[in-house]
């Protein structure tokens, strides 16, 4: 193993998900990126007949309340009239109010229907996402995903996504009813103020896009370094024992303020065109209204129609102009939750069958340990170019300790990763009891290996969950038999709360030793045949290393159930 190791995790990371290449050869045609996108009907794909039941209900309903508002002023216009009576038939005026305002509450009933099958599907596809992610081959996330990549689809696209086929399918639904259902009651009642009001909708509208363009533009600059801001603090908060060391709270703060300046900048900017935008706005809208007015009182009049008649005739046509305007945001929206859905629906179809999820592996009937490479040749999927092993050969017997040593880089923890089966050998063999490994279960073979990595990964959970990792139903005395083989026993005994202890993100709460011991706890608890410590007593003491080395499978005084294991260091 004298060739230089590729680090896994190197660069060379590709843009997000695979391409095909008809599009790479487009891209190089047009000079330009592709954007994909998924059809609309796929955005809907995780539905099931409850939510469509749900969807065609909150359809409906959202369909009726833009309609609602139409029919509300035609109540409203008589209410005017009413009340403008009022003081000559009090009586009969009363009781038509009461029976409008009925009228009231049967829309209000009916406007209470809304689509609320928005976050059951995203949730769903949340699950489907991450759990194809789990079971692909961990050589994606050193070419096509990266951990960053990963939780921004199951956060940021998929919000957008959920936004788009949840709030945004009921407000464009509501908008284009309002408009329709406007522009057809106002030229039924009284199509003359219909077609006088249909003349100024455009110049409020357009009054309206602009500014709508302008603001939504300088926002999202705002946002974006807002967001890069954040990720400034982010890192100096995460790592601030390092900048407390070098003194280097003076150089974060200035990192922080440059980003800010950007916010301030685009800030400004958008609070002049929010008051232009509005201003002007509202300047065309009073103009609109006062031509309107003067309008409807030459139509009173002339005895055209009554005073509520008028009123509401013009309502209704005014909102039902702003109304196609609101609705086009909706469209954009629809539009960015199609391509955002692109990746995340490229993974959950991705054609190739996890080797997790494959059920025609075999699964040995006894396992004595023994581990053969046969001229194996290997480099990582990020770097092919560079050759880690040319036709390897290593035979580690049966109930053996082995350890590799070699420089760093040397391939130590690439056989590590070649016996776990993270990656698969370009050439050669890897044998098991005769066996080769691509011929076994995957999910079989590694329940019968413990590995603790040279960086010991806990989670934000007890001591006692993180040791049952190893193992779903170990009992209370498998995990404190685990604890004492790796040196670990002490320690939790003299924290308060013991195996019940949070160890924090990560293990922050834990020292370096401290979590190396809880990993080799949570290897060794399931017992397994085979061994593998990846440098997994680095942060240990001489003395304590010695003793987990010792208490391994094959050391651990129980020389029935340790008989034909295999450990593994380096």
């Amino acid at each position: 193993m004298n060739l230089q190791e590729s680090a896994s995790t190197g660069g060379g990371a590709t843009a997000p998900f695979s391409i095909s290449r008809d599009d790479d050869e487009e891209k190089q045609k047009s000079g330009k990126p592709a954007t994909k996108s998924v059809g609309l009907r796929k955005l809907f794909a995780f539905a099931d007949g409850y939510d469509y039941f749900l969807m065609f209900v909150g359809s409906v309903g959202a369909c009726v309340h833009g309609a609602s508002v139409p029919v509300f002023f035609i109540f409203f216009g008589k209410l005017i009239n009413i009340i403008g009576l009022a003081y000559l038939f009090p009586k009969e005026a009363s009781h038509k109010v009461a029976m409008y305002s009925l009228d009231f509450v049967y829309l209000s009933i009916v406007v209470m229907f809304s689509s609320w099958t928005g976050e059951r599907q995203a949730a769903k596809m949340r699950m489907a996402y991450l759990k194809s992610m789990l079971s692909q081959d961990i050589s994606i996330f050193d070419t096509e995903a990266s951990t960053g990549e990963v939780i921004s689809a199951i956060t940021t696209d998929i919000i957008v996504v959920q936004d788009a086929i949840s709030e945004k399918v009921g407000k464009f639904l509501h908008y284009i009813s309002r408009f329709v259902a406007g522009f057809a009651i106002g030229f039924i009642r009284v199509w003359q103020i219909s077609l006088v009001t249909l003349s100024i909708v455009p110049l409020i509208a357009l009054a309206g896009g602009i500014y709508a363009y302008v603001a939504t533009g300088l926002i999202a600059r705002v946002r974006k370094s807002y967001v890069k801001a954040g990720e400034i603090a982010e890192e100096v908060i995460g790592n601030v024992r390092t900048v407390q060391a070098f003194t280097g709270e003076e150089r974060a703060v200035k990192s922080y303020t440059g980003a800010l300046l950007n916010t301030y900048k685009y800030g400004r900017k958008a609070g002049l065109a929010k008051g232009l935008g509005l201003g002007t706005l509202h300047c065309v809208l009073f103009l609109s209204w006062s031509l309107l007015v003067w309008f409807n009182s030459i139509v009173v009049h002339k005895n055209i129609a009554n005073g509520g008649e008028s009123f509401t005739t013009m309502l209704n046509v005014v909102i039902a102009g702003l109304s196609l305007g609101q609705a086009a945001p909706d469209v954009t929206a629809f539009i960015r939750a199609k391509t955002a859905a692109y990746p995340i629906f490229e993974m959950i179809e991705r054609n190739t069958v996890s080797k997790t999820s494959s059920k025609n592996g075999r699964k040995l009937s006894k396992v004595d340990g023994h581990i053969q490479f046969k001229n194996v040749k290997f480099s990582y999927p990020s770097r092919p170019d560079v050759l880690i092993f040319n036709k390897l050969c290593l035979d580690i017997p049966a109930g053996k300790i082995v350890a590799l040593v070699g420089g760093s880089g040397s391939g130590k923890s690439t056989v590590i990763s070649l016996i776990e089966r993270f990656y698969e050998p370009l050439s050669g063999h890897i044998l098991l009891d005769g066996s080769d490994i691509r011929e076994l279960d995957l999910k079989w073979l590694r329940q019968q290996i413990g590995l603790v990595n040279q960086e010991p990964a806990l989670f934000a959970t007890t001591i006692r969950d993180n040791i049952l990792y190893g193992k779903n139903d170990a009992t209370t005395e498998e995990i404190t038999r685990a604890a004492k083989l790796s040196e670990a026993i002490n320690f939790i005994s003299n924290l308060p709360d013991r195996f019940e202890t949070q160890v924090g993100e990560r293990g922050i709460q834990l020292s370096g030793g401290q979590k190396q011991r809880i990993a080799i706890s949570r290897a060794i608890v399931k017992n397994p045949s085979i061994l593998l410590l990846d440098e997994a007593t680095s942060a240990l003491d001489a003395e304590s290393e010695k003793s987990v080395q010792g208490s391994g499978p094959c050391n651990g005084g129980e020389n029935d159930r340790c008989r034909g294991s295999s450990s593994v260091y380096h």
